[in-house]
């Protein structure tokens, strides 16, 4: 019996407050999904909102299960440069479901002011931010690829015409030695606006097993095709690391290493520099790193 009465108190306590009068505050995300055909806006427009309803206790139960977090302002139909308190509360009333009786007693910010530019379209490389870590032996092998490896920006071209490039969210990777697809977020910049294809980058980093390779390699005399002189040695040994898979294929004509007889001659030595390699070879050295030479008169 006192179960029963429990029961029914806290039905009878549910129902009286089901039918109570409630004022709550909810915070919104706002988003502009149209824009004049023409123009941007110029500055940062509010991304949130919050509102302070009223309704009863049967009302705010049916809304909170159906209500969307989000709530639309056309700027397309914008006039005098002002989204008015009118405009945000219709925005807001159009996400309330019609079978839910709510009233809007407040709403913040109460308007949004907003300055137009003629929009500016322009197209960027993007660039990658990496922190990349491979496990001994392994490396990247060539470039890392993107696609897309551009994208289009749209904005007031006092925002958009400076940009440069594009970067993504930071991709931390480690200990690789297996190649890599991964799929990475493009940074969201204040008023510039992206093509909804490119907020998602696919890369591709290849990643093989590295080995030393010896080889020698000729030494290429330079500026001195009006002397008469002897270098010593005309070859020298060059070590790097390869991708195993390009062993054979890597071979002393993909380096080019320079004797400069006019700019680096110094007693009766030249520096020998290196002025080509092969794209996946790393860690580069050779020895001796300068030469000597014999001056010879010309009978």
């Amino acid at each position: 019996m006192l179960v029963f009465c429990l029961i029914v108190a806290s039905g009878t306590w549910v129902f009286t407050s089901l039918n109570e009068t409630f004022n709550t505050k909810y915070e919104f995300r706002i988003a502009y999904p149209k824009m004049p055909e023409d123009k941007v806006p110029a500055i940062k427009l509010p991304n949130t909102l919050t509102a302070e309803l009223e309704a009863f206790g049967w009302d705010l139960f049916k809304y909170n299960r159906q209500r969307s977090n989000t709530i639309l302002v056309d700027l397309s139909t914008v006039e005098n440069n002002l989204i008015s308190e009118d405009d945000l509360k219709k925005a807001l009333f159009n996400q309330i479901p019609n079978q839910v009786k709510v009233k809007i007693r407040n709403i913040e910010p109460e308007s949004i002011a907003v300055q137009f530019e003629k929009k500016y379209i322009k197209k960027v490389p993007v660039i990658l931010n990496h922190q990349l870590t491979f496990k001994d032996g392994y490396f990247q092998k060539g470039l890392i690829k993107l696609a897309p490896d551009s994208v289009t920006i749209t904005g007031a071209k006092s925002v958009v015409e400076p940009i440069d490039h594009w970067h993504t969210d930071t991709l931390r990777l480690n200990d690789l030695t297996k190649t890599v697809n991964k799929t990475v977020e493009i940074i969201v910049v204040d008023n510039v606006i992206l093509n909804e294809d490119d907020y998602l980058i696919d890369v591709k980093i290849d990643v093989v097993q590295y080995t030393e390779k010896k080889m020698d390699i000729p030494v290429v005399l330079v500026n001195a095709s009006e002397i008469n002189f002897l270098m010593i040695p005309q070859s020298v040994e060059l070590k790097c690391l390869v991708p195993v898979d390009e062993y054979d294929n890597i071979v002393p004509e993909d380096f080019r290493l320079e004797a400069d007889y006019k700019n680096n001659a110094y007693k009766g030595k030249i520096d020998v520099a290196m002025v080509r390699q092969h794209e996946f070879a790393k860690q580069v050295n050779f020895y001796p790193n300068e030469v000597d030479y014999i001056l010879f008169e010309n009978e």
